[in-house]
């Protein structure tokens, strides 16, 4: 059974801090275990993205999470730093990549390099870092600023000669094994409750097809049974699976596929004799998205990169610029961007020409 997800209302003003309070930061902390339990497998192309740094690399994750991407250091051989809103997910991350994460004695033996903060902020002296990384945050940012915010902290977070970026955020383009349905775009009117404030971003499509909704309500479910209470292991055979599970009366859950992207699966809303009954309802956490257009991402980087002087574009050949100027040139080259199962990414370099 697919899931139709709700638009927000883009009629209610409401601050977008306070949106994503309500939406983002306060979920979170409220979900986090369940949620962590979820996030056991690094996605490919940022594992490559990792491996490919020099030795000796220091680098930021920018809306961490429970830290997933940490551990993936070359045996020591780099330091990610992971930054978070959420103190509930920081405490996993933390302990990230221990024997036992969900609390056992072996968590003891690791301690990753955590700190709260904003991705909105630039909290660092500029170029600070080799590389920075921000996978599945800025969709949650609920403004066009406020995502453009979060991309030019990326950008002054590394070295001008030779800094990393990688982004990865949600994409309007499904994976046809996606159960999320993206409604189409009604600027009439919009049919949730849910307050935000910001212009309406659908766009009309460029290939013909209909436009669909950007900014939409996304449920996280957590079922009263034994298979997602905190005694299960995270990410352990058996709660993936109970998770996992196609059930009579049935409701979507997000949980991650393990290969990638997260997507929605149909569990029971009636427990098995085998589980923990519960007379308690199922808890239903509406998670604000921006989903992103074809080129949208590359468009915000672009933007993002030019507002602070940055060329977007090659270093140009070293000759030209001695003919040229004397002056010192800023810019960032756009590596590879692309879409992967229901993903948008792209990764940047940036370069520094004198």
């Amino acid at each position: 059974m697919a899931t139709v997800l709700l638009p927000i209302d883009t009629n209610v003003e409401t601050s977008p801090e306070l949106q994503e309070q309500q939406y983002v930061h306060n979920v979170y902390d409220q979900i986090a275990p369940h949620f962590s339990s979820t996030r056991y497998k690094p996605w490919p192309i940022i594992s490559q993205f990792l491996s490919s740094l020099s030795p000796g690399s220091i680098g930021l994750d920018s809306g961490t999470g429970n830290g997933k991407y940490l551990p993936l250091d070359q045996d020591g051989s780099i330091l990610t730093i992971g930054l978070d809103r959420s103190l509930a997910l920081l405490s996993i991350a933390r302990g990230a990549g221990g024997a036992d994460a969900d609390g056992g004695a072996r968590a003891e033996e690791v301690r990753r390099e955590v700190v709260r903060a904003d991705a909105l902020l630039h909290c660092w002296r500029d170029a600070a870092f080799d590389y920075a990384m921000s996978i599945a945050t800025i969709h949650h940012l609920s403004t066009p600023l406020r995502r453009r915010q979060a991309v030019q902290a990326l950008l002054r977070a590394v070295r001008f000669d030779g800094g990393r970026v990688l982004i990865y955020v949600w994409a309007v383009e499904q994976d046809p094994l996606s159960k999320r349905v993206i409604p189409e775009a009604n600027h009439a009117s919009s049919s949730a409750t849910s307050p935000t404030h910001h212009t309406h971003t659908s766009k009309p499509s460029t290939s013909g097809s209909t436009a669909k909704e950007q900014d939409l309500l996304v449920p996280w479910v957590i079922l009263p049974t034994a298979a997602t209470s905190s005694t299960v292991k995270k990410g352990s055979r058996r709660s993936r699976r109970k998770n996992d599970d196609p059930k009579p009366a049935t409701i979507e859950v997000s949980i991650s596929t393990g290969t990638g992207s997260e997507e929605h699966h149909e569990v029971s809303l009636e427990p098995r004799s085998s589980d923990v009954v519960s007379r308690e309802p199922p808890q239903v956490f509406q998670r604000y998205y921006h989903f992103f257009e074809t080129d949208e991402l590359h468009d915000l980087v672009c933007e993002a990169a030019t507002a602070i002087g940055l060329q977007v574009g090659p270093s140009p050949p070293t000759q030209s610029m001695l003919l040229t100027t004397v002056t010192a040139t800023r810019g960032v080259e756009i590596v590879n961007r692309g879409w992967e199962r229901s993903n948008l990414y792209i990764e940047l370099r940036l370069w520094e020409s004198s």
